[in-house]
């Protein structure tokens, strides 16, 4: 009996030491990157996509309908990504290497990797131009110090060139990204095997133009009744706003070279490409799900599907997405914890893609860094996003006011700011010139016919002037460096007494008036921690 009872209390132990031990462990990390993908799937209300694996995937974690990008051009979007920092600290406001400008950058999987994770990469994670150091390229085409295994990005594929839309009989191993998924796949089962948590990251580059898929995804929409943008021209209040047209010679042949407008028909044929890579793209990140679950790794690996812009579709007569209007702006972004069983459903509340970086510090367990002030510290600037834990964990919490998209044009540079509801407001910021002012409203407006900062300016006046204090108050617009070195909007004397004021923690005190002490370094002031989360 006393033999019995002493095999028992060892087994007893032996499993508590078990689970302390699963309890320790870290998560996984797989990084689903895709280019240039709206949110036009399924799971974001579009019904005429055909996104099953993404629609899934959505199912068994947060989906969140406001997450806008930093800059909605490749290169500066993945650098925000993978160092929690705005264009403007990076240096990526165009292509350069980020290195040039701090050359002791913590990117994230190199975080990762140093915080104990066996890190890999396949596909498009960042630009290849925005790695390595100034006048010399990275030997791999991604940053080395960030992978434990080396780097792969496939280069060849059916690619036919000088075209806007090919639909050939070829199965998918023909094209780049279902190579990019099958040396996701065989990094995916390398690292099942190691004992360390790994972080892996695997980038498709479509549905990025030319909109090039297998067959079998077009003939996916030969029903769809699909239709043009409804919006061909520039807003009013913003009719500067350059129209551009997709690359290729059967662009040029379906071209009114008065209007610049591409002919209706092949607009539509443009769109159901678009749609076919979105499927073709989908039926690669199912393989990598299946494969997921298939090695036994769904229940400790966090996921991350993170589309690094928008892209017009002919709306205001453009077919790129260099912008910071909505449809350029806004991305998908859908996270799954499966230890955490409240984190489930769609939240609206305005989210950025710096951060992401932050998020996964805290799901992880590891503490969050700091960037390098300059070339000479190594450490010194603060990353620009905020946990999105508290998200996770209740839809309705929000963690900032509203999300900043910085884009670089002919007016400056623009600081589009988007909040929880309907309103995108814009400020352009050029040297010896005064700020520039776009408002739009989605819910009069969804198509952004008006700029409402000039049509109705006395109108709107209030909300100017109270978006202009709040993107400058609350570390909102921390990291935009020429905007914060000038002025707020100022309202004119006759709409002073229609002024309004945010006070999140309702003590009469107005939100910039508040002291900015953050001392628990998570990116949001005192007074907020407690009225945001």
């Amino acid at each position: 009996m006393r033999f019995i009872r002493i095999v028992i209390i060892v087994s007893l132990v032996f499993m508590s030491f078990q689970f302390v031990q699963g309890q320790d462990k870290k998560p996984n990390i797989l990084m689903i990157c895709v280019d240039d993908l709206r949110n036009n799937i399924g799971v974001y209300g579009d019904e005429q996509a055909i996104t099953p694996n993404i629609d899934r995937l959505a199912k068994r974690g947060v989906v969140f309908r406001n997450h806008q990008v930093q800059y909605a051009v490749c290169g500066p979007s993945r650098a925000a990504l993978t160092t929690s920092l705005m264009p403007e600290e990076t240096g990526v406001i165009g292509f350069k290497p980020i290195r040039t400008k701090l050359n002791n950058v913590i990117f994230l999987p190199q975080y990762f990797k140093e915080n104990g994770y066996i890190t890999a990469a396949a596909g498009k994670i960042h630009d290849p131009r925005t790695v390595g150091v100034k006048g010399q390229k990275s030997k791999d085409g991604d940053d080395i110090a960030s992978w434990s295994i080396p780097y792969y990005a496939p280069k060849n594929g059916h690619h036919p060139k000088n075209v806007a839309i090919d639909a050939a009989d070829l199965p998918d191993e023909k094209y780049t990204d279902a190579m990019i998924r099958i040396e996701g796949l065989k990094l995916l089962e390398k690292v099942a095997k190691k004992d360390d948590p790994f972080f892996l990251a695997i980038g498709f580059k479509k549905p990025h133009e030319p909109f090039i898929a297998p067959k079998k995804y077009w003939d996916l929409y030969d029903n769809t009744k699909f239709k043009i943008a409804v919006n061909q021209a520039a807003p009013i209040g913003r009719e500067d706003l350059k129209k551009y047209a997709p690359h290729g010679k059967d662009v040029q042949n379906n071209m009114d070279k008065k209007t610049g407008l591409v002919n209706e028909k092949f607009q539509l044929e443009l769109k159901k490409g678009y749609y076919a890579c979105t499927s073709f793209v989908d039926a690669q990140i199912g393989l990598v799900l299946d494969e997921l679950e298939k090695l036994g790794l769904s229940e400790n690996t966090i996921i991350v599907l993170w589309g690094d812009h928008g892209l017009f579709l002919g709306e205001h007569g453009r077919w790129n997405k260099h912008s910071n209007l909505e449809v350029a702006s806004s991305s998908p972004l859908i996270i799954v914890d499966p230890r955490n069983s409240e984190a489930r459903g769609e939240t609206f509340s305005a989210v950025s893609t710096v951060d992401l970086y932050p998020t996964l510090c805290e799901l992880s367990g590891l503490k969050t860094p700091e960037q390098p002030k300059n070339n000479s510290k190594s450490t010194g600037r603060a990353l620009k996003g905020r946990s999105l834990v508290p998200i996770l964990n209740d839809r309705n919490a929000q963690v900032k006011i509203g999300a900043v998209t910085v884009y670089r044009g002919q007016r400056g540079i623009g600081y589009g700011y988007r909040v929880k509801g309907k309103y995108r407001y814009i400020e352009w910021v050029k040297k010896g010139k005064e700020n520039f002012y776009e408002l739009y409203d989605y819910q009069l407006d969804p198509n952004e016919t008006m700029n409402l900062a000039v049509v109705s300016k006395d109108t709107y006046e209030p909300l100017l002037h109270k978006f202009s204090r709040d993107i400058r108050a609350h570390r909102e617009g921390a990291g935009c460096m020429a905007l914060l070195k000038t002025a707020p909007y100022k309202i004119s004397a006759k709409n002073e007494k229609n002024i309004l004021v945010r006070d999140a923690d309702n003590d009469g005190t107005p939100d910039d008036e508040e002291e900015t002490i953050d001392s628990n370094n998570n990116g949001i002031m005192d007074y907020l921690d407690s009225a945001v989360h």
